[in-house]
């Protein structure tokens, strides 16, 4: 209304004015290089308002034209950007219902039509993968990597099909560079990392690890099992070269770190041994049973006194066992002891207090040799049942449940590095029933 209103008086003051000039017309005389033009004011004025308007319109007209001709000023970019973005939206909803070499060929159109940018790329590589076409992808990526901000994306999709076809070596290099170009991507850190630890590269994947660990890229457990188990390759790795100052100081420092973990423990001990240090191999061993006890600490802890006497053995097996009188391993350590000790009685009380709870292979062989060694009869039968026992002391990878007999880095099933733990099928014997007071469950020995 307002506008109307406005257009409204516009028209009557453009009336009033045309009226009052033709009321009073005037009369206009120009002299100009012999030239001599006469004529009213009010024509004058006209003629000034009709030119006025005229290079009003011809202005509107340019504007229009450069705005909406294809082919004048700044528009034919205009234009040409939009059909590239429109080529560009059609190869992305041609690559989602997988129509690939459609996808290629509008992509390659997009990146004639609009300047560089790593989209067409990423497109274009994406088509060029759909069809099954590996160098037009590696091409695509290789240009993408040389861009400025599709650099990532780039390094990155060159890593993904380098790692696919099995270029481990590259994959390092090129997981390096995506390192580089984003030092605090989690993807790229755990990438670098894998890759490092399958190449067997102990000491830079240590290196990566602890970057990864100020990244928060592994949670609480994740980054324990991980930090022991690189500790113990970088021990081995040592061993393995002749070097034993190194390997006994990783061997340490994994042992130290986790005193529960097993394949540590053992090196450790093997490496003190070779050194002459029995105390410190001993030490390792004990700190490590008190906490978690298998039977392979029991066969290090054997080794470590090759020619002994039984007596001396029983002996150094009551002082390790004695804070964990209670747990599977150590009753079964002090049972094979007393045996071959022939301390018979202490070693029925503990055949009978294993044979409750557990059901376990090695179990119903130690009755077996208990009978035999006590000159009886129907160990052939516990023989027999130790076929049908349970297995238990295996490494098994707490990632995926795959059991083994020895500790790898890598799960053998699932690939994980440093899942691999020492399981026993019953980690401490719940008694159903107290020992008696007067049950001798401790050989006494002659002091000597």
């Amino acid at each position: 209304m307002r506008k109307l209103l406005t257009l409204l008086i516009t028209l009557l003051g453009a009336g009033a004015a045309i009226s009052w000039l033709a009321d009073h017309p005037g009369e206009v005389i120009i002299n100009w290089e012999g030239w001599q033009l006469e004529t009213s004011f009010a024509v004058l004025a006209m003629g000034g308002a009709f030119f006025l308007l005229l290079s009003l319109l011809l202005e509107a007209g340019v504007i229009w034209a450069k705005r909406e001709l294809p082919l004048i000023g700044d528009n034919r970019h205009f234009k040409q950007q939009q059909k590239g973005i429109h080529a560009l939206n059609q190869a992305v909803l041609a690559l989602a219902v997988g129509e690939g070499q459609e996808a290629k060929k509008l992509a390659g159109k997009a990146s004639r039509l609009l300047p560089p940018q790593p989209m067409t790329h990423v497109i274009a590589a994406q088509a060029a993968e759909l069809t099954g076409d590996k160098e037009g992808a590696r091409k695509e990526f290789e240009a993408l990597s040389e861009s400025g901000d599709g650099a990532f994306l780039g390094v990155r999709g060159l890593l993904v099909s380098s790692m696919a076809e099995g270029r481990t070596r590259e994959a390092i290099r090129l997981s390096g560079e995506a390192l580089l170009l984003k030092p605090k991507s989690k993807w790229a850190i755990k990438t670098h990392f894998q890759l490092l630890i399958k190449e067997a590269k102990w000491a830079e994947a240590l290196l990566t690890f602890r970057k990864g660990v100020k990244e928060k890229c592994f949670d609480d457990q994740e980054a324990k099992n991980t930090e022991r188990a690189l500790l113990f390759c970088k021990a081995r790795e040592a061993d393995l070269s002749g070097n034993p100052v190194e390997a006994t100081s990783f061997a340490k420092t994994a042992n130290a770190f986790d005193k529960s973990f097993i394949p540590a423990t053992l090196l450790l001990s093997r490496l003190e041994k070779a050194n002459n240090n029995k105390i410190k191999a001993s030490k390792a061993i004990e700190e490590t049973w008190n906490i978690k006890p298998t039977h392979l600490l029991k066969e290090a802890f054997n080794d470590l006194e090759m020619g002994e006497r039984a007596t001396e053995r029983l002996r150094r097996v009551q002082k390790l066992t004695s804070k964990t009188k209670k747990h599977i391993e150590s009753r079964i350590y002090l049972a094979e002891q007393n045996i071959k000790t022939e301390h018979f009685e202490v070693a029925d009380v503990l055949m009978d207090l294993l044979l409750e709870e557990v059901t376990l292979k090695r179990v119903y062989k130690l009755k077996a040799d208990l009978i035999r060694a006590k000159g009886e009869g129907g160990a052939f039968e516990w023989d027999t049942k130790a076929e049908t026992g349970e297995n238990d002391n295996l490494y098994r990878c707490s990632s995926c449940g795959f059991s083994q007999k020895m500790w790898t880095a890598l799960c053998s099933a699932c690939g994980e590095f440093g899942t691999s733990e020492c399981k026993n099928s019953k980690e401490v014997i719940s008694y159903k029933q107290p020992l008696k007071t007067d049950t001798p469950i401790i050989a006494v020995l002659p002091q000597e």
